[in-house]
């Protein structure tokens, strides 16, 4: 068992492994402000954050990982869990192949580069979770009410985006699958929806009113669809 009260963590020499939450430890990350500093922090157990926030030096660069098998849950009732540089220039890297769960108040991570979904779920379920960009290759994004995701561009190469929250950010439908609704229900995007000829959009009917015994999808600002829609 980890338990991460303050300080730092910092990798020395060329080329510093990570620090891994191993399969069946556990981890707690509880302090007003962390630092991640020239050092990957892999999660391939379980680990619950409990608000405030995690930094990365500038001129360094430090990386979130949650592995397949693994799990995150950002615990925000006490404060905001942020995630970012203390200044620029820096590298702030977040990847997601495991489960990223937020519960509480929300979430705030500031990467300098999109924040990749590689396989697993990233559950966003009240409140707020902000990310610069999100880019999918595989898993699942599943926004449920009253929760929003907000981002400046959303882009699915690949896996899926569900639910019934909102979405505020540019979603970009290049090969993933789109599902709104939760048999049924309504997704909302507050900014554009395109769909490349690789995408789908997955409509559950089940009755002629929209969002209630048929799924929505509503978009505020333009919508381009091409792909599939089934």
């Amino acid at each position: 068992h980890l338990l991460w009260e303050g300080g730092a963590v910092i990798g020395t020499g060329a080329s510093p492994g990570p620090l891994v939450i191993a399969p069946g430890a556990t981890a707690v990350m509880d302090a007003p402000t962390r630092i991640l500093d020239k050092r990957t922090l892999r999660i391939e157990g379980d680990a619950q954050w409990l608000g405030s926030s995690m930094r990365v030096p500038m001129n360094s660069a430090g990386r979130l990982m949650v592995a397949a098998g693994g799990s995150l849950t950002l615990d925000t009732f006490k404060s905001t869990a942020s995630f970012g540089c203390v200044a620029d220039p820096c590298i702030a890297e977040v990847e997601i192949a495991g489960e990223l769960r937020m519960i509480g108040g929300g979430g705030s991570f500031a990467t300098s580069t999109p924040l990749l979904l590689s396989g697993g779920v990233l559950h966003v379920e009240q409140h707020d979770f902000a990310t610069a960009d999100l880019v999918v290759s595989a898993g699942t994004v599943e926004v449920m009410a009253p929760g929003t995701l907000t981002a400046t561009t959303v882009v699915l190469n690949g896996g899926e985006l569900r639910g019934t929250g909102s979405v505020a950010a540019a979603v970009s439908n290049v090969g993933g699958q789109m599902r709104p609704g939760a048999s049924p229900g309504t997704l909302s995007i507050v900014g554009s929806y395109t769909q490349g000829a690789a995408g789908f959009l997955n409509i559950e009917v089940g009755g002629p009113t929209a969002g209630t015994n048929a799924d929505l999808l509503s978009v505020s600002g333009s919508a381009s669809i091409a792909g599939t829609v089934n």
